[in-house]
């Protein structure tokens, strides 16, 4: 089982994913309202979410009541940028102490892969604007990667995020791509 801590709400929109998880994988999902405090402003402030990493290990705890659990991920990968590389090392962290199963958080999982799959110079699409993508690019300095080039949307909510055209992370990831020579891989980040 995996203990899933997520930023938003679990809508309907997650049936694509569960169809493609194995019907052996249960998931024990524990949501909060933080995304609301990235998506509706235009540059996030960390600040807004006082004592962030105990509130995550809580929620871990928690799940752990429900069932025993394998792994515990924590979803969310703009916000954990904007919380920053220590962040993150700090709540994995304390989240496996206090949990005593491994745990990642999304952009942890997401810089190991960009590793395991061998590139240190991505290009980076996000469904955010400039200054939330300055702290993207931050986060990927900070994980080791030369980042070679970030593009965004100017979205200002989940509503304007899930409007993009289907095609939209598409059609910008080959835009990113196409703009920077010498990029070795394409990051997508949940548009």
């Amino acid at each position: 089982s995996v203990g899933w801590i997520k930023p938003g709400p679990v809508s309907k929109t997650l049936d694509h994913f569960f169809r493609l998880t194995p019907n052996d994988v249960n998931f024990v999902i524990s949501t909060t309202t933080w995304s609301l405090r990235l998506t509706n402003v235009d540059q996030f402030d960390p600040a807004s979410l006082p004592d962030s990493i105990q509130t995550v290990v809580q929620l871990g705890r928690d799940l752990m009541t429900y069932e025993e659990l394998d792994f515990v991920a924590v979803t969310g990968d703009l916000l954990q940028s904007a919380l920053g590389f220590e962040w993150n090392r700090a709540m994995r962290s304390a989240l496996e102490d206090a949990t005593g199963k491994p745990a990642a958080t999304a952009m942890t999982a997401s810089t190991d892969a960009l590793r395991a799959m061998g590139v240190s110079r991505p290009a980076v699409v996000t469904p955010v604007g400039d200054a939330k993508n300055a702290d993207v690019r931050a986060y990927l300095e900070a994980s080791g990667f030369d980042v070679a080039t970030i593009q965004g949307f100017p979205t200002r909510s989940t509503r304007e995020i899930k409007a993009l055209p289907l095609t939209a992370a598409y059609d910008a990831a080959r835009s990113a791509f196409a703009s920077a020579p010498g990029a070795d891989g394409i990051y997508v980040m949940s548009v």
